[in-house]
């Protein structure tokens, strides 16, 4: 039978893991949600873990309301989206036909996306070139008129 030895006999070793990216042992701090892998397809980035608010836009326990004139967005937090390129995005919204959606990065000329999303459907992302750059801003350019809407899911395919 084995008997571990007792705390002191090895002073060099720490007591308990050391290792804070230990898969079996979380690490002090708070949860951030991982990258999004690239063998996982379909991935849902919705809730206010991944996105904070912008501008007139508020997170609503399982929904993005977007309430607002002119540019109404949600920008990412946490480091989801640091190396994170997407092929597609899918998003599902209330607004009906008609919605202009800009997904924004640092890169130039500052989108993977920027053009009308239809509720539910895929569209292709461009992150080539100079666009090679994290995403940074979920944007609806409201205008003088505003807009009133929710979006129910974001989600992308890598």
């Amino acid at each position: 039978m084995y008997t571990p030895p007792p705390p002191d006999q090895f002073p060099e070793i720490p007591d308990g893991p050391s290792n804070p990216s230990d898969p079996y042992t979380p690490g002090p701090g708070p949860v951030i949600p991982h990258p999004p892998r690239p063998d996982r397809g379909w991935v849902t980035c919705l809730d206010d873990t991944y996105w904070k608010t912008e501008s007139d836009a508020t997170w609503d326990t399982d929904h993005w309301d977007f309430l607002g004139d002119f540019a109404v967005s949600i920008r990412e937090t946490g480091t989801w989206a640091a190396g994170f390129r997407p092929s597609k995005m899918r998003i599902t919204h209330d607004y009906g036909p008609g919605l202009e959606l800009t997904l924004g990065n640092a890169g130039e000329p500052g989108w993977a996306y920027n053009g009308e999303v239809l509720s539910g459907e895929e569209y292709d992302l461009d992150f080539t070139g100079d666009s090679d750059a994290d995403i940074t801003v979920l944007e609806h350019d409201a205008g003088e008129e505003g807009c009133d809407f929710d979006i129910t899911n974001i989600e992308f395919f890598s």
